[in-house]
């Protein structure tokens, strides 16, 4: 059972590891506005992890992102999903940084998720290569 199991079918809150949560098949609905971060929100993400897992090496403490609003839904093929109703810029960047980093655990983390907007695939397409580029700064 995985810790969004416990919530299914009622409100609830609590805590997840990105580990769990790029597991569950998660998804942005259409209504959502679009991915906008650009590069500069992005390094800003980018340079408070590296800090924090810097100085934070030897210690379990979790690195918390803030809130998350998910809500039962169902994707195109008809599977039980959670969509995506707070908290979709910082996912969709949390993913392209796996993706950048091969995660292979977290490789379908929002591979459902469709970007109608034009803006979306834009900044989406900017933030992967300055993520990439980010990383390659800092071999």
């Amino acid at each position: 059972m995985s810790e969004l199991d416990k919530f299914s079918g009622e409100i609830g809150c609590g805590t997840i590891v990105l580990g769990d949560l790029v597991r569950q098949n998660i998804t942005i609905p259409e209504y959502q506005r679009p991915y906008i971060w650009d590069s500069e929100r992005v390094k800003i993400l980018l340079e408070d992890l590296s800090g924090y897992f810097e100085s934070n090496q030897n210690k379990p403490d979790k690195y918390l992102l803030g809130s998350l609003i998910l809500c039962n839904g169902k994707d195109k093929d008809g599977k039980d999903t959670l969509e995506v109703v707070d908290g979709q810029q910082r996912l969709v960047t949390l993913a392209l940084i796996l993706r950048v980093l091969n995660d292979s655990d977290s490789s379908k983390f929002l591979s459902k998720s469709e970007f109608a907007h034009s803006q979306s695939k834009t900044h989406i397409k900017e933030n992967y290569d300055f993520i990439k580029s980010w990383f390659e700064s800092k071999d």
